[in-house]
C-alpha cells in the first residue's frame, strides 16, 4: 500500500482529482458574481504561502540557492505556462461553447507527446500513441461536443483554447526537464513566485468580493484545488515522466463530469458513460508498456532527493 501511495501514476492521479474539483466550484462562486480573473487572483494569492513554507521547510536556506539559467526556465514555466494557461482557458470559456473549449483546452496531451519527441527525442512507443488515441476519442464523448453549438463557434476561443493548450503542455516539457536536477517543490514553488508577482502586478488592481462564502470557495481553491495537487504533479511527474502524466490526466474531464452530476445535479448520459470508458481504457494501456505499479525514480515525497542539491 505505502509503495502504492509513493507510485507516480498515483500521485498524477490524485493531483488530476484535485484539480477536477476546480470547474464545479467556479461555478458555484459565478452565482455570488465574481469573475474569472478575480477568483483566479484569490486562489493564487491564497495558495502562495502554503507553497513558501513547504519549500522551506523541506529545504531550509537551501531553497534560495538557485541558478539564474534555472530562474529563467521558471520565470517562463509560471507565467508561459500555468499562467497562460489558466487565463487564455478563461478567455476560451467566455467566448465558445464550454464543452468545445474542454476539448480543444484537452488537446494538450498530444502537443505534450509531440513536443517530447521532437524537442526531447521521446520515443513514441506503441502504447503511449494508443493511450493517447483512446483518452482524446473518449474525450470528444464525454463533453458532448456533439451538443455545442459549431455554426457560431468563434474563432478567437479556438485560438484561445489552442494557446492554453500549448501553455500548458510547454509547461509539462519544460518540467520534464527542470525536475531531472529539481526538487519538484523548488520547481512549482518558483514558478508560483513568478505567476503570482506578474498576474498580481498587471491584474490585481481591482474590486474583491466581501462574501465570506466566495473567499470561503477561493480558499478551497487555493489549497484542495491548487497548492497539494500541483505538488503531486510535480511528483508525479519527476517519477513517470510528462509523457505518462498528461495522459493519466487526461482522467480530469471524468472526474468533473462525475462531480458536476453528485454536486450541481447535471445529466450524465450513456454516451459521457461511454466516453468515459475509453479514457479509462487509454489510461490503463499505459501500464501494457511498464506494468510496475512504483516507476523507478529518486526521492520520495517527502524526502528530497540528492539530485535537488545541483541547483
Amino acid at each position: 500500500m505505502k509503495k502504492i501511495a509513493a507510485s507516480g501514476y498515483f500521485l498524477v492521479l490524485l493531483a488530476t482529482l484535485g484539480f477536477s474539483f476546480k470547474a464545479v466550484l467556479v461555478k458555484i462562486a459565478f452565482r455570488y458574481g465574481v469573475d474569472a480573473m478575480t477568483l483566479m487572483l484569490m486562489r493564487i494569492f491564497i495558495s502562495m504561502p502554503f507553497f513558501l513554507a513547504t519549500l522551506y521547510l523541506m529545504e531550509g536556506k537551501r531553497s534560495l540557492k538557485v541558478a539564474p539559467v534555472n530562474l529563467a526556465i521558471f520565470a517562463f514555466m509560471g507565467i508561459g505556462g500555468i499562467g497562460c494557461a489558466m487565463f487564455f482557458s478563461f478567455c476560451s470559456i467566455e467566448l465558445i461553447d464550454a464543452s468545445l473549449s474542454t476539448l480543444v483546452v484537452f488537446t494538450y496531451p498530444a502537443i505534450t507527446l509531440l513536443m517530447l519527441i521532437i524537442f526531447l527525442n521521446e520515443k513514441a512507443t506503441a502504447p503511449k500513441l494508443f493511450s493517447a488515441l483512446m483518452t482524446f476519442l473518449g474525450l470528444i464523448l464525454v463533453v458532448r461536443v456533439d451538443k455545442a453549438e459549431l455554426l457560431a463557434v468563434n474563432g478567437k476561443g479556438i485560438l484561445f483554447g489552442l494557446i492554453a493548450a500549448f501553455s500548458f503542455a510547454s509547461y509539462n516539457v519544460l518540467s520534464e526537464r527542470a525536475l531531472k536536477n529539481i526538487s519538484p517543490v523548488k520547481v512549482v514553488t518558483y514558478c508560483m513566485i513568478f505567476l503570482v508577482v506578474f498576474f498580481g502586478t498587471f491584474f490585481g488592481d481591482r474590486t474583491y468580493p466581501r462574501a465570506p462564502e466566495v473567499w470561503f470557495i477561493a480558499t478551497v481553491l487555493g489549497i484542495f484545488s491548487g497548492y497539494i495537487p500541483f505538488l503531486f504533479y510535480n511528483y508525479g511527474v519527476k517519477k513517470i515522466g510528462a509523457g505518462k502524466s498528461v495522459i493519466v490526466s487526461s482522467l480530469g474531464p471524468v472526474f468533473t463530469v462525475l462531480l458536476a452530476f453528485i454536486f450541481l445535479n447535471e445529466r450524465l448520459d450513456m454516451v459521457q458513460i461511454a466516453g468515459m470508458t475509453m479514457i479509462v481504457l487509454g489510461v490503463m494501456a499505459l501500464k501494457f508498456q511498464n506494468p510496475k505499479i512504483v516507476a523507478e525514480s529518486e526521492g520520495e515525497l517527502n524526502i528530497p532527493a540528492a539530485s535537488c542539491r545541483k541547483s
